[in-house]
This record gives structure tokens, sequence and C-alpha cells, in this order.
């Protein structure tokens, strides 16, 4: 119905383009004429086509790939999800270049930049004619590969301005961009009691890292959980004797699981290796072993719910102390991530304005853009 309306428009009625085209050619029309609108967004469309190109982008494609090996309803399940967020990522494009738009930037100079990254680009290339072939081939021409970078530049422009990188249209800083020393000191106070470990390593805090190789046996594969833990016993009284090594029963294992070096590597931090102690083996054995253990030295048998498991410690990474506060390339590092987080705090203020201030046709598209989720993402 959709398709013969549409024809409708483009050549008199639905009835005479029902007549005057073969189902071939109808199909070739609803191909090139008929863009779905998926939203309205101010101005702005997001069609069918748009969410298309998007989801080529190498970000969407590497969110994609996982999917395939998913069954058919969870796949689907999480397609709609990745084409909600790539709709809502089209809408901040829209909504942020027509704000760097309204804002009054300078169109002369927008124009300059955008040529002069055009011509950086079709050298870079190998030429203009070379250039303008690679754009042809990704369904591009010059000229909306030149409007894809004034767009870019509308939108820099502005998040630039909200956040304080660069000057607004009046050519002054609309909000500061300075961390207070008071500020920097209550940060390195949290980060030393953070239970994260990036805050953290930020103030030069590491804790001890533990490198492994593990030998599991399943109770399934040995027929019981008795005969698993009898063989690992029996596996590392052989280590211990000297008779085989812990590489040798990798090995042995290659030989009908390719990667079974790599399934055998275990890299764990002093705080992994407590939750791993806790969850998988249900007491605090495994975490004592690793707290007094040294490289070379072979574990018990500890038991989980479906292996019997045995370590060998390849190598153990002292935990490193938190840097003073007064170190001065902490500071530094201090300040430029609470800097980042400001702009994070502040983008995602001012997409929220946008959003509300906007017309969007689709109301749980916009209660979900509206959501912390979505606007303290990483941008």
């Amino acid at each position: 119905m959709a398709l013969a309306l549409a024809l409708g428009t483009l050549v008199g009625s639905a009835t005479s383009a029902a007549q005057q085209f073969s189902p071939q050619e109808l199909a070739l029309l609803e191909a090139r004429y008929l863009d779905q609108v998926l939203v309205v967004a101010g101005d702005q469309v997001v069609t069918d086509r748009q969410l298309a190109q998007q989801l080529q982008a190498p970000h969407w494609r590497r969110r994609l790939e996982p999917l395939r090996s998913l069954p058919p309803e969870q796949a689907n399940q999480q397609l709609s999800l990745l084409q909600r967020d790539a709709i809502a990522e089209l809408v901040e494009i829209f909504l942020a270049t027509q704000a760097g738009q309204d804002r009054g930037f300078d169109p002369k100079i927008v124009d300059l930049l955008t040529d002069r990254r055009f011509r950086e680009r079709a050298e870079a290339a190998g030429g203009f004619q070379k250039f303008s072939n690679d754009l042809r081939r990704s369904g591009l021409t010059p000229e909306s590969f030149k409007n894809q970078i004034r767009q870019q530049l509308y939108r820099f422009a502005w998040q630039g301005a909200v956040t304080g990188r660069q000057p607004g249209t009046t050519g002054r800083q609309e909000v500061d961009r300075y961390v207070r020393p008071g500020e920097l000191r209550k940060a390195y106070r949290n980060f030393r009691q953070s239970r994260f470990v990036s805050e953290r390593d930020l103030i030069g805090e590491k804790e001890a890292t533990y490198e492994l190789k593990e030998l599991a046996l399943g109770f399934a594969q040995l027929d019981g959980r008795s005969r698993a833990i009898e063989r690992a016993n029996a596996i590392r009284d052989e280590i211990e004797a000297g008779r085989m090594t812990v590489q040798n029963f990798i090995d042995r294992w290659k030989l009908s699981d390719p990667d079974a070096e790599e399934k055998a590597r275990v890299v764990l931090t002093r705080s992994q290796a407590a939750g791993v102690s806790d969850q998988t083996f249900g007491s605090r054995r495994f975490f004592d072993f690793l707290e007094s253990a040294a490289p070379g030295d072979l574990s018990p048998v500890f038991e989980s719910d479906g292996a019997a498991h045995l370590f060998y410690v390849d190598q153990v990474t002292a935990a490193t102390p938190a840097k003073p506060f007064q170190d001065n390339e902490l500071q530094k590092e201090l300040r430029d991530h609470l800097l980042q987080r400001q702009e994070a705090k502040r983008l995602g203020r001012a997409f929220g304005t946008l959003i509300r201030e906007n017309r969007l046709s689709d109301q749980g598209l916009v209660e979900f853009m509206l959501s912390p989720e979505w606007l303290e993402r990483p941008r």
C-alpha cells in the first residue's frame, strides 16, 4: 500500500502507477524512491537509508559482528537495540549541526575551512581525480563529502563552545575550563579509596598481578567429580616429582584443542583473585595461596562446580603505592581527567537541552535519549 501511494505521487495516482510499471520496475522504484522516515528531529528526518549508511561506520560494524553467532530471536532483539542507538546518534548529529548553524558561526569561515580540509584529504588520497573516484565507489560525490565536512565543523564548533574548549560566536569563552586546587585534592582522596581500578591507576596505585597457567579437568569429561579430582592430584604429583611439567600437559592437550595454550593462560589482579576465590571456589583458599605465591609455585587442587583446577604461577608483579599528591605529573594527569569529565557532563546537559527544545516524533526515543544511559555515555 505504501509503495502504491508513493508511486502515485510520482506519476499521478496509485492506479496509473500500477498500470504503467512492471513488477520488476516497481521493485526498482521502491528501492530508489521509497525511503521510510523513522523519526522527525527538529527540521530533519532520519530515514531507513540514513540508518543503513550509519550502520556501515566501523564502530557500528564492530558492534554488529557478534550478532552473527547469536540465535535468531536474540540476534533480532540485539539488532533492534543497536538500531535504536544508531538512530539516536543520527538525531544528535542533526541537532548539534543545526545548533552550530543557529548560533551564527560565520558561514564564510566555515566554507573556507571546508575547502581547506577537502583539499587536504584529496592530496592525502593521491590527488583530486583519485579522491573523487574513491568517493564515488563509497556512494558519495565531492559535494556531498564537502557537506559532511561542513556539518562536522558546525557540530564541533557548537560542542567546543558549550564545553569551553573554544570560544563561542562572540570570540569569548562561554564557560571556563578551570579545575580549582581544592577539586584536585578532593579527587585524589576519592581515587585512593575508589573501588574502580582505573581511578586508582590514575594516581599511580596498582594492584599486585598474578600470571598463571591453569589445568582444568572437567567432571563431565572424566566421568564424575571423584575421578576428576583424583586425576588432578595425580597430575600434581607428577609435576612435583619432576616427571612432567605444566607445559607438557598443555602441549599434549593442544593436539586435540589448538586453543589450549590460550585457554590455560590466566591473568588476575589481587581484587579479581579475591572474587574468583569466593565466587568460583567458595572459600579464601585460592586467594590465600596467591597472597604468598612466588613464580614456580604449584597450587593445591581447587574444586569448582564443574571441574578440578591446578594453577602454576608464572609471574607475580608486586603492588605499587599511589604517587604523592605533590607530584607535578600526577596533578597534571588528574587535572586532564577532571577536565574531560567536566566536558562530558556539560556536553550531556547540552544535548539534553537540545532534545527537550526540539520536536522529536518518537516519544520513546526522547525518553531513551534523556536517560543517564545515553546522556552520560562516552562521546
